[in-house]
């Protein structure tokens, strides 16, 4: 559906000004699109208020609660500086690494190596950077396309990294 503007007689010439009374919405979408913001803003809120949206935002935040449950002890003992919340972090997804690639329930500790690096990692970073006065930087790390064994040490090459820096890296 999309609002157009009618012009009377279906002259070019007629300027009348655009009001409510003279719209109408209809089906033909190779009409002219007035106030298309609107028309965005309206169909985005139809998504945010969809009966399946409130499910799915629900699910998350089952999940973040499960998730939180089965770590309290993990997330408990992080220490209080962004620097070792971030090396403790990575120790954390270093040793789920192995469950994720070789374990039985591969789907639900990927999912939780994905909740650390999501909430914790990543917000450690952002508390690193702010605290050090930096600006967020992109991840010095990239990982192409690789089998899922050479995902896997690039991974724990990059999370040792963190968590053991050598001095040569750390003094620039």
């Amino acid at each position: 559906m999309c609002t157009i503007i009618l012009l009377e007689n279906h002259q070019k010439k007629s300027r009348k000004k655009c009001t409510p009374a003279n719209t109408v919405e209809i089906p033909n979408e190779n009409k002219t699109i007035t106030n298309f913001i609107g028309y965005m803003a309206s169909k985005v809120s139809e998504i945010q208020n969809s009966p399946w949206q409130k499910p799915l935002e629900q699910r998350e935040q089952e999940d973040q609660k499960e998730f939180a449950e089965r770590y309290n002890d993990v997330l408990a003992a992080a220490p209080r500086t962004a620097e070792g919340k971030l090396r403790y972090f990575a120790n954390v997804m270093l040793n789920l690494l192995p469950s994720v690639f070789h374990g039985r329930q591969k789907n639900l500790f990927f999912s939780d190596f994905s909740m650390f690096y999501l909430s914790e990692f990543d917000a450690a970073y952002s508390q690193y950077c702010n605290v050090n006065q930096e600006y967020e930087k992109e991840y010095p790390f990239r990982f192409p396309l690789l089998e899922a064994n050479a995902l896997e040490k690039e991974l724990q090459d990059c999370l040792q990294q963190i968590i053991f820096p050598s001095p040569a890296k750390s003094r620039k």
